[in-house]
């Protein structure tokens, strides 16, 4: 995988999410890796860096701000 942000642990157990953010073509995909198989939890558009929300409901909100932190972050740093 050509994950953009490495992945990392977000949370406190039980909520602790391992969340990272992969390169796919002209989307950028946020998954949760804390179980057997990643689950999308949504993807960002590089031309307008808006986050496309899945739909994973259990997103504490913790997780949803490191995300929309982290977007922030990429768009700063203008990564193409």
């Amino acid at each position: 995988m050509n994950s953009v942000i490495p992945f990392q642990y977000v949370g406190n157990s039980p909520n602790k999410r391992l969340i990272g953010f992969v390169d796919e073509g002209k989307d950028i995909s946020i998954y949760d890796g804390i179980g057997k198989n990643l689950m999308k939890l949504g993807s960002v558009d590089k031309k307008s860096w808006s986050i496309n929300w899945g739909t994973y409901q259990t997103l504490q909100q913790e997780h949803s701000s490191y995300i929309t932190s982290s977007v922030r972050e990429l768009k700063n740093r203008n990564w193409l």
